[in-house]
């Protein structure tokens, strides 16, 4: 009986692609003056819409990710 009382199911992994979002380059398109930081409306844009993906992501795989 003791040996049956040590046995434990594991859960199987699974392994899947992550399509995780790339940061829109913020190369030409953000200024810094006088401690203001700048940018055009479309590049904030870029940037909501990348952390709405990344939101997306979070929200399939949970807050903690095996590795």
């Amino acid at each position: 009986m003791l040996p049956w009382l040590s046995c434990v199911t594991s859960v199987p992994t699974v392994t899947t692609e992550l399509d995780w979002p790339d940061f829109p380059d913020p190369t030409g398109e953000v200024t810094m003056a006088d401690g203001v930081v700048s940018m055009s409306l479309d590049y904030w844009m870029q940037i909501a819409s990348y952390a709405i993906a990344v939101q997306r992501v979070r929200d399939i795989v949970g807050d903690e990710i095996e590795r």
